[in-house]
C-alpha cells in the first residue's frame, strides 16, 4: 500500500519559474496548493489521483494544464478564475468533479464521460474530442 503525498502551497512555492512540473510521488494537489500564482503552465505527473478545492483557484497567468489519466477526482473550484485558461482537456478517468470547478471554461472531453455529462448538466461549454 503506498502512501498519499499532498502537494501543497508550501510546495509549491518551492517552485522556480512560470511553467512548473509537479514532481513525481504526489498523490493529490492539495487544497489552495496554486490560488493566486503567477504560474502559466502546469505539468501534472501520473502519480496524482485528485485536484484538491480551489488548487488553481485565481491562477491569472494560467494558460496550459495537462491532467494525466490517473486523476479521478476535481475538487470544488479547483479551476475558478482562470482568465486565460480558455479551455481544459478533461481525460476519461475523471469520476467527480466539484462545485464551480471548470466555471467559465470550454471543456474538451470524450462525449461518454462523466466529465460531458457534468458540463451538460451545469451548462459549461463543451468540446467533444
Amino acid at each position: 500500500m503506498s502512501m498519499k503525498k499532498i502537494f501543497t502551497a508550501t510546495d509549491a512555492e518551492k517552485l522556480i519559474g512560470k511553467s512548473v512540473t509537479v514532481p513525481h510521488g504526489y498523490t493529490s494537489i492539495g487544497k489552495s496548493a496554486f490560488n493566486y500564482s503567477d504560474i502559466t503552465s502546469v505539468a501534472l505527473p501520473d502519480s496524482i489521483t485528485c485536484i484538491g478545492e480551489s488548487a488553481f483557484f485565481t491562477c491569472l497567468e494560467l494558460m496550459d494544464v495537462s491532467i494525466p489519466n490517473s486523476v479521478t477526482v476535481i475538487g470544488d473550484c479547483a479551476f475558478m478564475f482562470c482568465e486565460k485558461l480558455a479551455s481544459i482537456t478533461i481525460p476519461d478517468s475523471i469520476t467527480s468533479i466539484g462545485h464551480d470547478a471548470l466555471k467559465n471554461l470550454t471543456v474538451r472531453c470524450s462525449q461518454n464521460s462523466y466529465a460531458y455529462k457534468y458540463c451538460q448538466k451545469n451548462d459549461i461549454r463543451v468540446e467533444v474530442i
